[in-house]
Order: structure tokens, then C-alpha cells, then sequence
């Protein structure tokens, strides 16, 4: 899989994608959320989320989801060295998330609480079983969400899921369509692939030859007698044909 740098999005344009990815993946009753207050929320989707049939699923969660989605863009400006370092950021930004959540809950300030979270990151995260970042993040997460200051709040979250770096780009492998709609993320690759087409092999001299081109514009140029190389004035020119002859010869 390409490594795409997603540092180079910004927030705002890494926001973009993750909301176009949820519409390919999840689909187009996807809602999405404009620039200013959000109320934790990207985008939400109200409805039934077959995992098996998309791109997003993963074995480690239940195949349907079904009832109220929300979806949260966590984008690191500068990531940390190691995986670790990236596990231990997400997870703060996760936990603030949910602490919002319990927080709207105990005083009745959203209209709706969701039924699942999806938490959408650049970082990257290791996926070494038990001890890696995505499995820390996952234990401390669903730990969270089952702690009797969340129950009592009436926050009951069914399910949750966490697209790191690897599985976004892994999503764009997938979605060349999303990806060429943001120019951060093309390659040289896609470059010499646009001009793979419009190339002609050289010495081939037929009307698209690059070598022939050259060589029509240098005969051309070659007409010409610029008299400023010889210390004459201004950019006056004289054509070739008016002042040499050309002799014939015989060998």
C-alpha cells in the first residue's frame, strides 16, 4: 500500500475525507456537519451499517450496526516518533470525546446520544496483539465506555470503531476516486501514470516525434543570422537565404 503522508491534509482537509470515505463506505444517507460548532460530531449515520459489505469491517466487531452513528475526525499536526507516543495522544483525545459525551448526557444538552462512535485518525498505530497501540486503545476505550460514571450518565455506546492511519490509507487504496480529489495525497506515480498516454517513442519521426519537433524548430532558428552576436545593434536579423549561396560541389 502506498504511504501516503496524511500530515500533509490540515485538519480541515482531512475532516473532507473522512466524511467522503464514510459516504463510500458506510453510504449516501450519511450526514454531514459544517465548519463551526459540531457538537462532536463530522458526520452521523442513522441506520443499519452491514460491516461484512464494506471496505471499513473488520472481524473484531459485530457484523450490523444499527441505530444512531456518529463519526469524529482526531487529526495530529505533527505525530510522535513511535507508535506508542501516537496510542497515548489518541487515547486523551478519545477520552475528552467521551467525557463530552457523558458531560451532554448528565445535563441534557444534545438532542440525541449516539448508539456507536467511530473515531477517524491520521496517526499510525501498532497492531502487535495485546500490547500494540490498537489494541491499548481499543482496552482503554471500551473501559471507558463501561464505567459506572458512563452507565448512571445514560450514555450507553453498543459499539465503537477506530480507523488509524494505516486503515485509512488501506480505504484509499481502495476509493482512488476520494484520494485524486485531494492533491496532498498524489504520488509521482499518478503524474508519470496521467502521462503514460500522451508519450511517443523517440526516432520514430512521425508528427508527434518529440526528437522531429526539435529538429523542425532547429533548422528553423538556424534560417536566421542575428547580427547583435557580431556586435551589431538592437535585435536586427537578416535571413540566411538573402546573403549565402549555396555552392554545388563535386566530389
Amino acid at each position: 500500500m502506498p504511504d501516503y503522508d496524511l500530515t500533509r491534509l490540515g485538519t480541515r482537509a482531512f475532516e473532507q475525507l473522512v466524511v467522503a470515505l464514510a459516504r463510500r463506505d458506510i453510504g449516501p444517507g450519511v450526514q454531514v456537519f459544517g465548519d463551526g460548532r459540531d457538537g462532536g460530531r463530522e458526520a452521523t449515520f442513522e441506520g443499519t451499517i452491514n460491516w461484512s459489505s464494506t471496505s471499513a469491517g473488520g472481524a473484531d466487531r459485530s457484523d450490523c450496526w444499527s441505530g444512531y452513528t456518529v463519526l469524529q475526525a482526531k487529526f495530529h499536526v505533527k505525530p510522535g516518533q513511535t507508535p506508542h507516543d501516537n496510542a497515548l495522544w489518541l487515547q486523551a483525545q478519545i477520552k475528552n470525546e467521551i467525557d463530552g459525551w457523558i458531560r451532554a448526557a448528565q445535563a441534557s444538552t444534545r438532542s440525541r446520544l449516539p448508539d456507536y462512535l467511530i473515531f477517524v485518525t491520521n496517526v499510525d498505530l501498532s497492531a502487535v496483539a495485546k500490547v500494540g497501540g490498537i489494541d491499548k486503545v481499543n482496552q482503554a476505550v471500551r473501559r471507558r465506555l463501561t464505567e459506572m460514571e458512563t452507565t448512571r450518565s445514560g450514555l450507553r455506546i453498543k459499539d465503537f470503531a477506530i480507523w488509524h492511519g494505516d486503515q485509512i490509507r488501506s480505504m484509499l487504496d481502495a476509493s482512488q476516486e476520494v484520494r485524486y480529489a485531494f492533491p496532498a495525497l498524489l504520488t509521482a506515480g499518478d503524474v508519470l501514470a496521467k502521462l503514460a498516454p500522451d508519450w511517443v517513442s523517440l526516432g520514430t519521426f512521425d508528427a508527434q516525434d518529440p526528437l522531429r519537433e526539435q529538429l523542425l524548430h532547429a533548422i528553423k532558428d538556424d534560417r536566421w543570422i542575428r547580427l547583435s552576436q557580431s556586435g551589431g545593434p538592437g535585435e536586427a536579423k537578416l535571413w540566411l537565404d538573402d546573403i549565402a549561396i549555396d555552392l554545388p560541389a563535386t566530389l
